[in-house]
């Protein structure tokens, strides 16, 4: 028996991909950045002399990147925030079209707008738009900072990308199979997917510094995140595991 997909159920799941995309691309873009600050001046390329004098002074770039480097990286966050915010509200106007069932104009009646946004739907949107509306402004205020060759992340950076984590999980336990769980599983699918997400997102941004930057420069970065590795496998196994034995004990009762 064929499963056929309609355009519109496509169409959702290709705007929730995109909005998991965003996510984890932001994620793993600060995860990469602050992995940047860790790598030690003596690890960087020793035949390098003058980067080596101002990483001495704490006027070296982060990891040692070159500004073009850290402008991408920049970049990539805020492209993160702008394509997940756009898949949101996509996401959001799709489940209008669905209920309306008036077409592509339906997306738009105001009054089903409204009356959604009283939903758990609409709580979860509004939450995953404030949380990639939060993130994409702290970057632009910390934009300069990231830009220049401070050897820490902002605080502010920190802060805000945290505050914004709180809200996507806020969103994931509202919306879906995880709003009928309790509060432990939740907790154990919300830090499963934070994990994951810095893994996954870490990859692309590793993938720009491997073909912007030389060996000396990326190899520290990788062999640190290589390390972050075994840690972030630990916290999937534990989540993994607290998850199944939730699961397994509901079903026993």
């Amino acid at each position: 028996m064929m499963f056929s997909v309609g355009p519109w159920e496509l169409a959702i799941v290709l705007s929730k991909a995109l909005s998991y995309l965003g996510l984890v691309s932001l994620s793993g873009g600060i995860f990469v950045l602050w992995l940047g600050t860790r790598v030690q001046p003596a690890t960087l390329s020793r035949h390098n002399h003058s980067l080596e004098d101002k990483s001495r002074t704490g006027s070296a770039p982060t990891g040692g990147w070159s500004a073009q480097t850290r402008l991408r990286l920049v970049n990539l966050l805020l492209l993160a925030c702008v394509v997940g915010a756009f898949a949101v509200v996509l996401f959001y106007l799709l489940q209008v079209g669905v209920i309306n069932q008036m077409g592509m104009s339906g997306m738009f009646d105001i009054g089903m707008i409204s009356l959604l946004a009283q939903s758990s739907v609409g709580h979860g949107a509004g939450l995953k738009l404030g949380g990639f509306g939060l993130a994409g402004a702290v970057v632009m205020l910390c934009r300069s900072d990231l830009l220049s060759s401070r050897k820490r992340l902002p605080l502010l950076l920190i802060c805000g990308w945290l505050l914004a984590t709180i809200l996507f999980a806020a969103s994931f336990a509202l919306l879906g199979h995880i709003a009928e769980l309790g509060l432990l599983p939740r907790l154990a699918i919300i830090a499963h997917i934070v994990v994951i997400g810095l893994w996954i997102g870490a990859l692309y941004p590793l993938y720009l510094l491997a073909g912007s930057e030389s060996s000396e420069r990326v190899r520290p970065l990788l062999q640190l995140f290589g390390k972050a590795g075994w840690i972030i496998i630990f916290g999937l196994l534990v989540t993994g595991v607290t998850l199944v034995w939730q699961v397994l004990g509901n079903v026993s009762e």
